[in-house]
């Protein structure tokens, strides 16, 4: 059963689409079998051609449906259209009026199987600039693998003209041994660090993946080096790995460990991978590829004391002290400190203290005090921004004895006034007013004492450190 196949009209719409050289749009006119009446030459049919050669100035490759095809397999058959300019004609009149004006016959039959009869079409010519233009169509022809030219033997109805050989590369032959296809290429496809940024003084894999392109020749002695900043390093062996051949459309993945120096500065740093080949027709092949890896140093942001009283008299205001450092490379930011703890009087206390740059300690004070004797579990909050703008927090917990104050019975050793109700009497024994006379008395008594011993051994060391002079 014949495969039915597009006119030759909507296989040179296709061609048209294909946005090859203006040439090509020049050359290709409505359709094949039509009569052109574009000719405005005055050169009669008895005029002998001019000189010079026909070439080809474009050419697509389309499947069945007028598709474009990038890849071409071995075996796989499709419609070869080459636009043709010849600057031998001048004028219509010059070859022959029928639509068979011109014959073609392939001639690379070892890479390209020969189309059926009548599978080889001509479009209608037509004259520009003073030359003849037209396509050949190739229906149904096949592949077969190996060399990617496809040669044909050019010649015209009325013989005026010497027949001639044209070939062209067709670079969407995939595994073509030749070098006539499009030029060699290296592709980096993708590179990868592993993560969404790499610490400082930390390990990491950079992985590339290499691309020969399709349609392409291979590339041989294939090379892959990087170009690193100052603080990336390679962690051992160099910065170049040797991949060797690469056939067309294959691929090769090559990875490097590199180290961050632990002493960069945060940010972003360029490293280039760069791929290099030689093609098979000996020409230098080469790419690259910049790869910003941002680099970001490891956080030591601490809390390195607190410093709570204990214990804790009632009705008296004392003081918390957390002391924190920077020990990191980047800028703490928007720090804020507070506290909080049950049975404290003033809980929720904040403080804004701002930017903390590397390398520096600091502190902040926070007022404490209790009215109720027991204990005060709380905790200090500092809350601050990383270099990315992330809040983070720090917490550390304290306790508190809080202690009855009884204090205010005995006021710097001397006794406060007792008012006694002399009417007032115990019977069975002193009055309790009076034992609290007698505690007082007591306490002055030895505060006095003491103030005396205090005195005499002022003196004695005096007397002493005189002799010592002497």
């Amino acid at each position: 059963m014949k495969t039915k196949r597009k006119s030759p009209a909507r296989l040179l719409s296709a061609l048209l689409s294909f946005a090859l050289a203006a040439s090509l749009l020049a050359a290709l006119p409505a359709a094949a079998g039509t009569t052109s009446s574009s000719s405005s030459s005055s050169v009669s049919s008895s005029e002998t051609p001019a000189g010079g050669s026909p070439e080809i100035t474009a050419y697509t490759v389309q499947d069945a449906a007028g598709n474009e095809i990038q890849q071409l397999q071995q075996n796989q058959k499709c419609q070869i259209i080459i636009a043709i300019s010849d600057p031998r004609f001048s004028a219509l009149d010059q070859i022959s009026g029928s639509s068979s004006y011109a014959n073609a016959k392939i001639t690379s039959t070892a890479s390209f199987k020969t189309p059926s009869l009548g599978d080889i079409k001509f479009t209608t010519p037509k004259i520009s600039g003073g030359t003849l233009h037209y396509a050949i169509i190739f229906n149904d022809i096949t592949y077969l693998g190996g060399d990617n030219k496809l040669a044909f033997d050019l010649s015209y109805q009325n013989q005026a003209v010497a027949l001639v050989n044209l070939s062209q590369a067709i670079s969407q032959c995939v595994g073509s041994t030749t070098t006539g296809g499009k030029a060699s290429a290296l592709v980096i496809k993708s590179a990868s660090y592993g993560t969404s940024e790499v610490q400082a003084g930390k390990e990491f894999d950079l992985t590339a993946e290499i691309l020969a392109a399709a349609g392409t020749t291979a590339v041989d002695m294939v090379q892959v080096s990087l170009t690193l900043p100052e603080k990336i390093s390679v962690v051992s062996g160099n910065s170049n790995y040797y991949v060797g051949k690469m056939n067309a459309d294959t691929t090769s993945s090559v990875s490097f460990k590199l180290l961050a120096s632990a002493v960069a500065d945060p940010g972003s740093y360029a490293v280039t991978i760069n791929v290099t080949g030689v093609g098979s027709d000996g020409t230098a092949v080469t790419n690259s590829l910049n790869v910003t890896v941002p680099v970001v140093q490891p956080e030591r942001f601490e809390i390195t004391n607190l410093s709570v009283p204990s214990p804790l008299l009632t009705g008296e205001e004392n003081t918390i002290t957390v002391t924190y450092v920077n020990k990191g490379k980047g800028i703490i930011y928007n720090l804020s400190a507070e506290i909080a703890g049950a049975g404290m009087d003033s809980e929720g206390q904040n403080q804004y203290v701002g930017n903390v740059a590397a390398g520096t300690e600091g502190s902040t004070d926070f007022t404490i005090s209790s009215q109720t004797a027991g204990t005060i579990n709380g905790k200090v909050t500092l809350t601050y921004e990383d270099a990315k703008g992330q809040q983070k927090t720090l917490e550390k917990a304290f306790s508190v004895d809080v202690q009855q104050n009884d204090s205010s019975m005995v006021n710097s050793g001397m006794v406060d006034s007792v008012v006694v109700d002399p009417g007032a009497q115990t019977s069975g024994g002193m009055p309790w007013w009076g034992w609290v006379v007698i505690a007082a008395v007591v306490v002055a008594v030895l505060i006095v004492i003491a103030r005396i011993i205090k005195k005499q051994k002022a003196k004695k060391q005096r007397l002493e450190d005189e002799d010592e002079d002497i």
